[in-house]
């Protein structure tokens, strides 16, 4: 009988120990279930950062086209000035030269 008490005190004892370490196990779980939601959650929103980031960097790439396109036109635009201004020169030597004939 005693043996059997003292093999009874030593389940119950190794059962309170097991207890209390599925406790703890328990507690670790849900701490672990925790960082992993919030984990998630982090990636969700750095996904979603990643995507926005990449729609900028199109919408930047068109517009950095459209600035090139602007750039060739404004060219396009002086080479015309220049041109004019050529053929106002141009002209105004006949007036002038016609204005001295006349005179």
């Amino acid at each position: 009988i005693k043996q059997l008490q003292v093999e009874t005190k030593k389940v119950i004892q190794n059962n309170t120990n097991l207890e209390l370490e599925n406790s703890e196990l328990s507690k670790k779980q849900t701490q672990l279930k925790e960082q992993l939601k919030s984990s998630a959650d982090e990636i969700k929103k750095l996904q979603a950062a990643t995507k926005q980031s990449a729609v900028h960097s199109q919408v930047l790439l068109k517009e950095q086209e459209r600035i090139k396109e602007l750039e060739k036109e404004a060219k396009r635009e002086q080479e015309r000035v220049q041109e004019l201004t050529k053929e106002v020169g141009r002209l105004s030597a006949l007036t002038e030269s016609k204005s001295r004939e006349e005179r």
